[in-house]
């Protein structure tokens, strides 16, 4: 997300890496460009049916294909929550959750 000045918000970017330079300076070079929105990804692993249509969703690299588990796996810490792996997901096995309620994750933005 782009900010003017936290906590205002000056635009989501929904853009797809690597034509977006802003996720590009983000992921690539580590340069705190993007803020990461109050949500993360979440899967539910007894919904997950391993179609692996989400993966190409995901612009920041969070969302890959666990091969010994035949699931998606999401990493937490790299998710921004813009929720496009939701939209993607027929089985609905993908849902948003606060950011806050998970500990580890509680301040990182």
């Amino acid at each position: 997300m782009f900010t003017f000045g936290t906590p205002y918000l000056g635009g989501i970017c929904n853009c797809d890496y690597p034509d977006c330079s802003a996720i590009r300076t983000t992921i690539d070079f580590g340069v705190q460009f993007l803020w990461k929105g109050h949500h993360v990804a979440k899967v539910d692993n007894d919904l997950c049916n391993g179609c692996a249509s989400c993966i190409h969703r995901c612009q920041f690299k969070a969302l890959s294909f666990s091969a010994t588990q035949e699931k998606a796996y999401i990493d937490q810490f790299q998710c921004f929550g813009c929720g496009l792996c939701v939209t993607e997901c027929p089985q609905e096995a993908i849902s948003l959750v606060e950011r806050s309620s998970l500990p580890a994750l509680a301040n990182v933005w």
